[in-house]
């Protein structure tokens, strides 16, 4: 006599399978960013908020100290990387984020200028400018024009919520973000 067939063992549920990683856990790793801002508790805002995301990140207090960072990637030649992004607070001691954004922009103009052509090109590591994005309180478009003057591509307000962070800077590591200009390559756009 062939023994009867053991019971049957309930089957354990099926794993559920995982879920698509929400936007603001997809990775910006390799990003490089410069954080600028003389307030020390926002500087440790957005260093927590950005903590295991893959950017590689420097922190400024003042605009005088940002432009020095950049001068410092550019004496390291055309084989290092400038900052993808620059967060800029408006209002510093030493020097504001606008005079600062407009130093930098004349650094990074010389520095381009001057680099092969295969470099600037698609793919080429220095392909897009640095994206500057205005940090402030202030908002309007007094607030605005002056920060296109100056050389920026965009704003987010004060306090800066981690998400609206975290999606800005997605959204320059895709090169879809919202440039306040027309002839601007960091959107994507020719110039």
């Amino acid at each position: 006599d062939p023994e009867p067939d053991p019971e049957p063992t309930p089957k354990e549920p099926s794993p559920t399978p995982k879920p698509e990683p929400k936007p603001e856990d997809q990775s910006l790793e390799g990003l490089r960013v410069l954080v600028v801002d003389d307030n020390h508790f926002q500087l440790r805002v957005v260093k927590a908020s950005l903590k295991k995301s893959g950017i590689e990140l420097d922190t400024a207090v003042h605009g005088k100290e940002a432009v020095d960072f950049v001068e410092r990637r550019i004496a390291l030649g055309s084989d290092a990387k400038l900052y993808d992004v620059i967060l800029m607070d408006s209002m510093m001691p030493v020097m504001d984020g606008a005079t600062a954004t407009s130093e930098i922009r004349v650094l990074e103009r010389a520095f381009r200028a001057e680099l092969r052509p295969e470099l600037t090109m698609a793919g080429g590591l220095h392909e897009r400018e640095m994206v500057i994005i205005g940090l402030s309180a202030e908002a309007g478009p007094e607030y605005e024009a002056g920060a296109r003057r100056a050389g920026m591509d965009g704003a987010l307000g004060k306090p800066c919520r981690p998400d609206q962070l975290r999606d800005a800077l997605r959204q320059v590591n895709l090169g879809t973000f919202s440039s306040w200009k027309t002839n601007s390559k960091r959107s994507g756009m020719g110039t």
